[in-house]
């Protein structure tokens, strides 16, 4: 669980918190999708269908799309660079 996977999954919370238009019922299911995504990221070995799974219900949210290609990116550079 490397500084900028845990910055991006903090952001992504801190987003959630004070987007002013969404749900309250989205932001709470949203949050404990954080949390989980959060507990993922931090195993020894990475399950990146897990953590894919994980990010679906994001996609949907526009104002986490930066986040989110930025934590894929992140993924991807370290399963390629083999430290999943």
């Amino acid at each position: 669980y490397n500084d900028t996977m845990a910055a991006l999954v903090d952001s992504m919370q801190e987003r959630l918190e004070e987007y002013p238009s969404i749900e309250e019922e989205l932001r709470r299911d949203l949050l404990v999708d954080v949390e989980a995504l959060r507990t993922q990221l931090r195993r020894k070995t990475i399950n990146h269908q897990v953590v894919m799974a994980l990010l679906g219900p994001f996609v949907e949210t526009e104002f986490l799309g930066d986040l989110l290609g930025r934590l894929k990116q992140v993924l991807l550079d370290q399963s390629s660079a083999g430290e999943n």
